[in-house]
């Protein structure tokens, strides 16, 4: 890796103490990211649509599963996602990409 681009990435390991079905919600149902996907902590996100394609490469064995993600691109009205999800031995098993649409609550102008 080259020193420009180690001074650009940032690495965040998470792990999510919840069933994976949570998880998968919050990043998929429009609902569940009307709670939380917001620029910033004071907005209200009044509408979100969701465009979500998931490869699948291979099967999941049991064990653990490793998922790496990075945010392609956050706007405030569009951001883009991708996530990659490898076995123990590292092996590639899915793959995905989301464009998030997110509105915040319009203001009522002054009269």
């Amino acid at each position: 890796m080259s020193e420009s681009m180690a001074r650009e990435t940032l690495l965040i390991e998470r792990t999510f103490e919840a069933p994976a079905d949570a998880v998968f919600d919050a990043w998929t149902s429009e609902a569940v990211l009307r709670r939380w996907f917001h620029a910033d902590r004071e907005w209200e996100t009044a509408e979100a649509t969701v465009d979500l394609r998931v490869d699948y490469h291979r099967a999941a064995m049991p064990g653990n599963l490793v998922a790496h993600g990075k945010v392609v691109k956050f706007g405030s009205a569009i951001s883009v996602a991708e996530a990659y999800i490898y076995d123990e031995s590292g092996a590639l098993l899915a793959s995905g990409r989301g464009v998030y649409s997110t509105a915040p609550a319009q203001v009522p102008k002054a009269s």
